[in-house]
């Protein structure tokens, strides 16, 4: 081997473990950081989420069914052209699911307040009135949008107990009973209907008062749930946001 050669060799062997470690190394462990989002973006997710902190605030103050529709409105219309700008991603997905719960949370309310004012708005008497109590009812519960919003927030599902059906039934056969007994005793017609009218009236308002509190259960039960799940997906979004470099 010539002269040159060994020198050129002994240099390369030397260099070597410098060289290595001059080099950058790759780590596995290292978490990638949050890609860079302009000034635009993160002051549009900023605001999106201010308009969320104030419909929070709001249910958490109180508020009334007609003013919570307003303000959602209002919110859902500022949330959604803010997310124009904001990158796809976890932070706008969470800002999006928290203002769908609003949404939601502001269709389970108006629901059941129709339902309810259409119960109390029943005159019918009799079998008709029965009918029409036990449709409205139902048809709640049974309203597409209802069951979509109890399904994606396992919510439970707005029912009669057994008991109180039990009892419903037995406040008509009791009616039945004291008419027969009154025919009985020599009752003028008037008598029994002006009689059957005034019972009627009895169960009717019991069937309409009972349905009405399990509206009532229900919704503040619903609001309650999704107005937490709305404010946890928030909360995380704004987390996620002050994170943005």
């Amino acid at each position: 081997m010539k002269p040159v050669q060994c020198v050129l060799i002994c240099l390369v062997v030397t260099c070597l473990p410098s060289l290595a470690l001059a080099a950058p190394r790759h780590n596995p462990t290292k978490k990638p950081t949050v890609s860079a989002w302009t000034t635009v973006q993160h002051q549009s997710a900023m605001e999106a989420l201010k308009s969320l902190r104030k419909l929070h605030v709001a249910t958490s103050i109180g508020v009334t069914c007609a003013d919570y529709q307003n303000r959602v409105i209002d919110a859902a219309s500022d949330v959604t052209e803010t997310l124009r700008t904001v990158p796809a991603g976890t932070i706008h997905n969470e800002i999006a699911g928290s203002l769908q719960a609003y949404v939601d949370a502001a269709t389970v309310w108006q629901k059941s307040q129709a339902a309810i004012t259409a119960l109390l708005a029943i005159t019918d008497q009799g079998s008709q009135s029965f009918a029409k109590i036990d449709d409205t009812f139902i048809g709640f519960s049974a309203d597409p949008d209802i069951v979509s919003i109890g399904v994606r927030y396992s919510l439970p599902k707005a029912e009669l107990a057994p008991a109180a059906y039990q009892h419903e039934y037995q406040l008509v056969n009791e009616q039945m009973e004291a008419a027969t007994q009154a025919a009985k005793a020599g009752a003028s017609w008037d008598e029994m209907e002006a009689e059957a009218d005034r019972q009627n009236d009895v169960i009717d308002e019991l069937k309409k008062e009972s349905r009405r509190d399990i509206l009532n259960t229900y919704t503040k039960s619903a609001l309650a749930t999704i107005w937490q799940l709305a404010d946890n997906l928030e909360q995380k979004a704004d987390a996620l946001n002050s994170s943005v470099k």
